[in-house]
C-alpha cells in the first residue's frame, strides 16, 4: 500500500518503483563494498604519509 502510494506520488508505475529501489539498493551496495576496499588498500600508505590523525571522529 505505501509503495502504491509512493510510486503515485512519483508519478510512476509500482513495477518501475520496485525497479528504481532495488537499483538503488544494489548501487549503495556496490558503492560501501568498493569504499571498503579502497579504504583496506589505501588506509597504511595514506596513515603513513599524513599520519593516523584524530580518533574522535570528528572533523579538525
Amino acid at each position: 500500500m505505501q509503495l502504491q502510494r509512493l510510486a503515485a506520488s512519483e508519478h510512476i508505475g509500482v513495477e518501475e518503483k520496485v525497479q528504481a529501489l532495488f537499483t538503488e539498493d544494489i548501487v549503495r551496495l556496490r558503492f560501501l563494498e568498493a569504499a571498503g576496499t579502497f579504504a583496506e588498500e589505501h588506509a597504511a600508505a595514506f596513515a603513513a604519509r599524513f599520519g593516523a590523525g584524530h580518533s574522535s571522529g570528528r572533523a579538525v
